[in-house]
């Protein structure tokens, strides 16, 4: 009875918390549309949005609140298989994949709780 008990908490816990489930290796799973969370992270540093195609293109929009440009480039995109991590890696910058519940982020700074949360 004991076991069954810490195996409910245990479940409890991880579902209060949002544990994470492994990445998947299939690359049409990571294909859509994803905005930057928060969006106060570094201006210009990182894009607004991110468009993931199937194509392997992705394409990153930057908005700028002070002026109101806006700013597109487009780059390839593909998975990358790290010590026990699935990345998307973006141009040159590669991004920790985290899923949790029916959620997708892109890790920018995991201690900051910086992403691109998937939207579409």
């Amino acid at each position: 009875m004991k076991r069954y008990l810490i195996i409910g908490l245990l479940f409890a816990v991880c579902i209060a918390s949002g544990c994470s489930s492994p990445a998947s290796k299939d690359p049409n799973v990571y294909v859509g549309e994803y905005l930057l969370t928060p969006s106060s992270v570094v201006p210009g540093e990182f894009a607004s949005f991110v468009i993931l195609k199937k194509d392997i293109t992705a394409v990153e929009i930057t908005f700028s609140k002070e002026t109101g440009q806006i700013t597109s480039q487009q780059m390839n995109w593909y998975l990358q298989q790290g010590t026990g991590q699935e990345d998307v890696v973006i141009g040159k910058r590669g991004y920790p994949i985290e899923l949790s519940r029916s959620k997708i982020m892109l890790t920018i700074n995991g201690d900051l709780g910086q992403y691109y949360e998937k939207v579409r």
